[in-house]
C-alpha cells in the first residue's frame, strides 16, 4: 500500500511515487508540470538532477522529493519544515509544514499541527487540519485515515475517501486501502482479505488477496497464500492472475516495468510477461518517472535509465 506517513528517510523517499499524469474527476490538470526533476542526496544534502543526469539544483535541501505538478517538496536546512520549490529552486510555497506529500493533480496533503489537511498549489489550505492521515488525490479522491474515540474511549482508526474540500465521498469503513486508479482501488475490511472496489464502494474484484496494491498501466500486484507461504503475482482488472505469484514482494508498473523482489532479498525489474528486463541484483528500488529510477545498491544510491545503465552519479568508481 501507497505509505501516507512517512518518516521521511531516504529508504522511504525510495517508495514514493511521484504523481500520475491523471487528472481529477470533472477537473483538468492544472497546468503542464514540465520534465521531471529527480533528487539526489550529496553529503547531507539533497539537489535535483534532470532526465540526463546533470544537477539543476544545487543540492541544499534536508530532504528532497521528485518533483510533480511543476513543484519539489522539499525539507528546509533552516527551518525543519516543509515547502515546494519550482525548478530554479525558489520557494513558492513557503516551507512552513510537519509533513508532506508530492502534489498530484493540483492538490498535496500537508500536516499542520498534528493533523493532515490539503492544498492547492497556491499554498491556501482547503480545510481545517482533522485527519491522521491524507494521501495524494487520484480521480478526484485521496485515501484518508479518521480517528475517532468510541464509547468507552476506544480509539478507533479507519480508511476512507476524501474529495478536495475534505468530505468523505467513500465511508471510512476500511482496515487499509490504495489510491484509487484505473476507477479501483484496494481495500480491507478488518480481519478480511483485500479486493477491489469501484467509487460507488462496490466490490468489483472479490476479497481474496493477502496484500493488495493499486493498478497501473492495467495491472496491480497482489499477495496470495500458496501452500505453506506467500507470494506476489499480478492481476488484470478482471481479478485474473496474468503474471504468476513467485515473488516475495512487489511494486506498481510504471514505464513497462515494476520492481519485484526474489527469494534471496535481491530486487529487480519485470516486464508486462513477467520477465526480468533489468536483473535482480539491487537491495531496493524505485518506481521509473520519465525514464529513470532510483535504486539502491549496498551503500550507492543511483539512477538507472530502462535499459538498465547507470545515469547517476556520472562517473562510477
Amino acid at each position: 500500500m501507497e505509505k501516507l506517513a512517512l518518516t521521511l528517510t531516504w529508504s522511504l523517499v525510495l517508495l514514493v511515487s511521484p504523481a500520475c499524469k491523471h487528472t481529477s474527476a470533472g477537473r483538468a490538470a492544472p497546468f503542464d508540470s514540465g520534465p521531471v526533476l529527480h533528487p539526489i542526496p550529496v553529503g547531507t544534502v539533497f539537489g535535483y538532477i534532470d532526465a540526463n543526469g546533470d544537477e539543476v539544483i544545487e543540492p541544499q535541501f534536508r530532504q528532497a522529493m521528485a518533483f510533480s505538478d511543476g513543484l519539489g517538496a522539499v525539507l528546509d536546512v533552516k527551518t525543519e519544515r516543509w515547502g515546494f520549490i519550482d525548478r530554479t529552486g525558489t520557494y513558492v510555497i513557503e516551507p512552513r509544514f510537519e509533513q508532506v506529500l508530492p502534489f498530484a493533480n493540483g492538490y498535496a496533503s500537508v500536516r499542520i499541527g498534528g493533523k493532515f489537511t490539503v492544498i492547492d498549489t497556491s499554498g491556501r489550505v482547503l480545510f481545517e487540519p482533522k485527519y491522521t492521515g491524507v494521501g495524494q488525490f487520484f480521480e478526484g479522491l485521496a485515501p484518508t485515515l479518521q480517528t475517532v474515540v468510541a464509547p468507552g474511549g476506544v480509539i478507533v482508526t479507519s480508511w476512507g475517501f476524501i474529495d478536495p474540500s475534505g468530505d468523505f465521498v467513500v465511508r471510512p469503513i476500511y482496515e487499509g486501502v490504495t489510491p484509487f486508479s484505473e476507477g479501483l482501488a484496494g481495500v480491507r475490511v478488518l480481519g478480511k482479505l483485500w479486493g477491489y472496489i469501484d467509487r460507488g464502494g462496490k466490490y468489483v474484484i472479490e476479497p481474496r488477496f493477502e496484500s493488495a496494491n493499486r493498478f497501473s498501466e492495467g495491472l496491480a500486484s497482489v499477495e496470495e497464500g500458496i501452500a505453506a507461504s506467500y507470494r506476489w503475482g499480478f492481476i488484470n482488472a478482471k481479478g485474473e492472475m496474468v503474471i504468476p505469484a513467485r515473488f516475495t514482494l512487489a511494486r506498481t508498473f510504471s514505464e513497462g516495468l515494476a520492481g519485484v523482489q526474489m527469494a534471496d532479498s535481491k530486487w529487480g525489474y519485470v516486464n508486462r510477461d513477467g520477465q526480468f528486463a533489468i536483473k535482480a541484483e539491487y537491495d531496493d528500488v524505485g518506481p521509473f518517472t520519465e525514464g529513470l529510477a532510483l535504486v539502491r545498491k549496498a551503500d550507492k544510491v543511483l539512477y538507472l535509465n530502462t535499459a538498465g545503465d547507470v545515469i547517476w552519479p556520472k562517473e562510477q568508481p
